[in-house]
């Protein structure tokens, strides 16, 4: 269903109830939908690492082990968050391609985060990483707390990937000699240099 999370997607605890005999399961989880596109028509952009980052002093974990209790009639708790981090990591890069964005804003390419409950509540960091290394960023510093069992939906942003040139090269003036941990390692040409 529309607005529902996708089997695998988020972790879910359940309950017994001998009463009925069923098992009623429950997420423990939000989830933070980014909506990202490319407005350049002629530079593709191709997304390898999306990561959020807490703004909230001393940081909050955005993942880790925790316990989650819940009573036969109420929503689970997720506690004590330990051995974790306050930084999430999307790894796009799976297939060694990247996720290419869309162009079109009023169709983005969507990318979807499973976060605590109650996390994010003074805002995150977002730092797209595209397939050359190029890196853009962008903060929400308002409270975009997260809700069990709720997407929570980011406004469509532009996403620019494109490589800043040193000075004195001219543009084009690069080609790549291999890779140097995982990203293309860039040789520029200066002017009159070629």
């Amino acid at each position: 269903l529309e607005g529902t999370f996708a089997p695998g997607a988020n972790p879910a605890v359940a309950s017994f109830s001998k009463a009925t005999d069923n098992l009623a399961f429950k997420n423990i989880c939000g989830m933070l939908e980014l909506k990202l596109y490319n407005p350049s028509q002629t530079t593709p952009c191709k997304v390898r690492t999306i990561t959020i980052t807490s703004l909230k002093d001393g940081g909050e974990m955005l993942w880790g082990e925790g316990t989650a209790t819940m009573g036969l009639d109420s929503n689970p708790v997720l506690s004590d968050l330990a051995n974790g981090s306050g930084s999430l990591k999307l790894d796009c890069f799976a297939t060694g391609q990247g996720v290419e964005l869309s162009t079109d804003d009023e169709d983005p390419t969507v990318f979807h985060f499973v976060v605590p409950a109650g996390t994010l509540s003074e805002g995150f960091t977002v730092k797209v990483t595209d397939v050359n290394g190029d890196i853009w960023t962008k903060n929400s510093t308002q409270d975009n707390s997260i809700v069990r069992n709720t997407v929570t939906m980011m406004p469509t942003q532009p996403v620019s990937c494109t490589i800043s040139y040193p000075v004195g090269s001219v543009e084009g003036g690069v080609f790549t000699v291999g890779l140097v941990e995982g990203f293309p390692k860039r040789v520029f040409f200066s002017n009159g240099n070629l």
